[in-house]
C-alpha cells in the first residue's frame, strides 16, 4: 500500500493510472504472503507460545488483514476489462467487496488499537487492566461487524459503468 501511496501523486497526474494499479497489486500481494506466512508459523507454534497475548494478537490482526488484502483484490481485478464483463450485477459486486472489505479494515483497526493499549498496559504494570484485555480479541470482531453494519447502512457502493470501478452511492 506504500508503494502505491508513493506512486499516486505522480500516477495521476501524468494519467497513467496502470502504475497504481501495479503499485497496489504488488503491495497487497506481498501484505497477502506477510500475513499467510505468519498464520502458517502461528499454527506451528508450541500450544503454550499460542496461548501468550502478543501472539494472539498478531493472528487475529493478520487474519482480518489477509481477508481485507483478498477483498482489494476482488476490487483491483473489477478494473480489468475480462473480469469486469463475467460480472452479472456489478451493484451487488461492489456492494458485497466493499461490505465485506470495511468489516475486515474496521476489525483490523481495533485490533491495533487493543495491541496499543496493551503496549501501554504492560510498560505501566497495570495487571488488572491487561486481564480482560486477554481474553477480549473475540469481542473486537463482534465490535467490529456491528460498526461496520451501521456504516454500511448509511454508505453504500454501487458500480460506476464509465469508469469501470466501485464508487460511493450517490456520487
Amino acid at each position: 500500500v506504500m508503494v502505491s501511496a508513493m506512486l499516486l501523486p505522480r500516477t495521476v497526474a501524468s494519467g497513467d493510472h496502470g502504475a497504481w494499479i501495479a503499485g497496489l497489486l504488488v503491495a497487497d500481494s506481498v501484505s497477502i504472503l506477510a500475513c499467510s506466512w505468519y498464520l502458517v508459523h502461528f499454527f506451528n507454534m508450541e500450544a503454550k507460545l499460542r496461548r501468550r497475548l502478543f501472539p494472539r494478537q498478531l493472528a487475529s490482526l493478520a487474519l482480518a488483514d489477509l481477508l481485507a488484502g483478498i477483498l482489494v483484490l476482488l476490487y483491483i481485478f473489477f478494473k480489468f476489462p475480462a473480469y469486469y464483463a463475467i460480472i452479472p450485477d456489478r451493484d451487488l459486486y461492489c456492494e458485497l467487496v466493499y461490505d465485506l472489505y470495511r468489516w475486515f479494515r474496521i476489525v483490523s483497526v481495533f485490533q491495533e488499537v487493543h495491541i496499543s493499549f496493551v503496549f501501554v498496559g504492560q510498560c505501566l504494570r497495570a495487571d488488572r487492566f491487561l486481564t480482560p484485555m486477554r481474553s477480549g480479541i473475540w469481542v473486537l470482531w463482534v465490535v467490529g461487524s456491528i460498526v461496520a453494519f451501521l456504516e454500511g447502512v448509511f454508505y453504500r457502493w454501487s458500480a460506476d459503468s464509465v469508469h469501470k470501478t466501485c464508487t460511493p452511492s450517490g456520487v
